[in-house]
């Protein structure tokens, strides 16, 4: 077992699997929700170490342990890696710590044996489904028996949530076969989710399908309902979220039924399409 050579540790917010990680970290530019993803790289010197000797733990600002939340997804690469392997947190790791002879690989549901040498050793820590991460600031350590990592490069977990907002003069009143022009608004909150994109799904009085006919209008395109529902993909700019101009346009349908309508906006992660939530929504009277 060899003491534990590491040059430098890098992290960012959200899962970063080939983008290029800024040296350092810390409460100044790595902030993320209590569902977000955190990435930490570290970068090992020449040497060789067994997988069975190495082992993950998070710390608090004080340096103490802290327990990973169940269901907490982590995802181990590394340039000398065959391939990508993954750990999920059950709560029952004994001394709280993760053993990198734990992980198993991604598909082949095979244990990590392969020797860890001097490359870098990546780490993704996905806090959702869990979402019970504290808030507070945290550092996340790659060690061994006989030594530790370089030193602690922290991240900050707030309870951010992200939101969209639908506003415009059509959407607040207008003839039963139309155009409705409206603006969303994406605001991200530190929600890391947001800068792997989002789909948005637009329904009518929340459950309601469109009529037949009814199309949005987004970036030059035209999207006709799938299963009385209207799904987009906007070109979403990372942390910073984004406004974007839809157009919705009845005119070639039977129209909308006169009176009182929601519109409803609610919004999916882009990279596995899963929804964040029913309470995340965007409202607007027709």
């Amino acid at each position: 077992m060899g003491i534990l050579d590491c040059k430098r540790i890098k992290m960012a917010s959200g899962k970063q699997y080939n983008k290029v990680i800024q040296e350092g970290g810390g409460t100044d530019n790595v902030v993320i929700s209590q569902e977000s993803a955190v990435t930490v790289a570290f970068e090992l010197n020449a040497g060789s170490y067994e997988a069975s000797d190495l082992w993950l733990e998070l710390q608090n600002r004080d340096g103490t342990i802290a327990a990973l939340p169940p269901m907490t997804k982590l995802t181990l690469l590394g340039s000398g890696l065959s391939g990508y392997y993954c750990y999920k947190v059950d709560g029952t790791e004994e001394g709280q710590i993760i053993p990198l002879n734990k992980f198993k690989k991604m598909w082949a549901d095979t244990g990590l044996t392969e020797k860890i040498t001097g490359q870098t050793l990546t780490v993704i820590a996905e806090f959702e489904p869990s979402g019970v991460l504290d808030t507070g600031e945290y550092s996340l350590h790659l060690r061994s028996q006989a030594s530790a990592d370089t030193g602690d490069v922290y991240f900050k977990v707030n309870n951010s949530r992200a939101s969209v907002k639908l506003s415009g003069e059509g959407i607040d009143g207008g003839l039963s076969k139309g155009v409705y022009p409206f603006t969303l608004n994406l605001y991200p909150g530190y929600d890391s989710r947001i800068s792997d994109g989002v789909a948005i799904v637009f329904s009518l009085d929340d459950k309601e399908f469109f009529p037949e006919g009814v199309v949005f209008k987004y970036n030059g395109k035209t999207y006709s309902p799938i299963n009385g529902k209207v799904y987009l993909i906007p070109e979403v700019s990372g942390e910073n979220g984004g406004s974007f101009d839809i157009v919705m346009d009845t005119t070639a349908s039977a129209g909308l039924e006169s009176g009182e309508h929601t519109l409803t906006a609610k919004f999916f992660s882009g990279d596995e399409r899963r929804q964040f939530g029913d309470e995340r929504v965007g409202n607007g009277h027709i």
